[in-house]
């Protein structure tokens, strides 16, 4: 386990920007133009004029609002006529595109690596007539992504292990992946859930990230994990809390762990989380052995909770960093700064020792839009004299 109070931590963080650059189609507009976007993006209310992955997701959430307060003001005929009064049919399109989408990059993730592939062996072929390879074109990309003790991946592609050969125990999927078939898309933002019941807690990026650990953790089957979802669609509700907590007679202990926590990130493990977690680990383990004893939840779910300290999920940037503390210098790569800001904005905020953040950029990038990122960095760093850099992507 590292050392918090000596480590200099190095993160990276992916967005889809970066696999553009690698000569990926994988913008929105590629998506909606190609045989698998056409399946289903016809079929459904959510287009946007803009074609962006950002505004996409929005627009979902934008949905989301207006038949929720149509439902409310019993606008029914309206609703219907929308094809989203039934949940489940929402849902179904919802599954539908994210299996066409994983469909889709897996075409497009495999053309750029038969490509690099094809460049390789040709080296190797004939090493006097040598072609430079993708990292050898972008040493600066490849310098940083060696150098990242944890690589934060907003993507769902292989692209860091595959062309930049970084190992897959330092690449971080917030979002799902490919290889896992667990792809992530929805709405960040809270103020689109504010006071909502949990009929739509299916749609939210942070319900997604706790079934995807959920998954990974357990490995249930499918009666299990349909237990687990709605279980914890519970805590994006309006109550913030499951009923069961209640209902099993354990909520006043839950309560009362919370009474000693302090929270500074709100999606991530960091030190006052380990501290807490450290603290009150024997608590945990007595409610949780009088929550077995009272409630016919599976023994499972029991045992996730209670090891997560009765929260949802938080995320764990691997064994390369042990807390957000570490961190002195972040490099972000293809991330608009746009999309998952209350993730971003949590990040930058909760790193207190950070030092230095590298922007990468694109040769067509505005001056205008270039500035936006750096001010957006500095209006959410802890420090005011962090260094922000901006790096072209194809710096030497």
């Amino acid at each position: 386990m590292n050392n918090p109070k000596t480590a200099n931590r190095k993160l990276v963080i992916l967005g889809n920007g970066f696999d553009l650059n690698l000569g990926m189609k994988s913008k929105f507009s590629d998506f909606a133009a190609s045989k698998y976007g056409k399946e289903v993006l016809q079929q459904n209310r959510w287009k946007n004029p803009r074609p962006y992955w950002y505004n996409f997701e929005e627009n979902m959430a934008q949905n989301y609002n207006n038949v929720f307060l149509k439902k409310l003001r019993g606008e029914k005929e309206e609703v219907k006529s929308s094809h989203l009064y039934e949940f489940s049919y929402y849902l179904k399109q919802y599954d539908n595109i994210s299996e066409k989408l994983t469909e889709y990059l897996e075409t497009a993730q495999d053309k750029v690596f038969s490509g690099e592939n094809e460049i390789v062996s040709r080296n190797k072929a004939n090493p006097f007539k040598h072609n430079q390879t993708i990292p050898e074109v972008m040493p600066k990309i490849a310098e940083k992504l060696k150098e990242a003790d944890a690589v934060l991946s907003f993507n769902y592609t292989q692209t860091p292990q595959e062309i930049f050969n970084v190992s897959d125990e330092r690449v971080i999927y917030i979002h799902g992946s490919l290889k896992d078939k667990n792809i992530i898309l929805g709405a960040n933002n809270d103020i689109n859930f504010q006071g909502e019941i949990n009929e739509f807690a299916p749609l939210r990026k942070k319900f997604r990230r706790d079934v995807n650990d959920f998954i990974r953790r357990k490995k249930p089957d499918a009666d299990l994990l349909n237990e687990f979802k709605e279980f914890d669609k519970q805590f994006y509700s309006f109550r913030s809390l499951p009923v069961e907590f209640y209902e099993d007679g354990i909520l006043p202990e839950v309560l009362e762990l919370d009474e000693n926590y302090e929270m500074i990130s709100k999606y991530f493990v960091d030190d006052q989380y380990n501290n807490w977690l450290k603290q009150n680990w024997d608590k945990a383990m007595k409610i949780e052995k009088k929550w077995e004893q009272n409630s016919r939840i599976s023994p499972e779910i029991i045992d996730y909770v209670s090891n997560n300290l009765f929260r949802p999920f938080r995320i764990n940037l691997g064994i390369g960093i042990y807390s957000l503390n570490e961190i002195e210098e972040i490099s972000v790569m293809g991330h608009s700064l746009n999309s998952d800001i209350e993730v971003i904005e949590d990040l930058l905020q909760s790193c207190l020792k950070l030092k230095k953040v590298n922007i990468f950029y694109y040769g067509e990038e505005s001056i205008t839009e270039k500035m936006r990122k750096v001010e957006f960095v500095l209006k959410n760093v802890y420090h005011s004299d962090v260094d922000v850099n901006l790096v072209d992507y194809w710096a030497k």
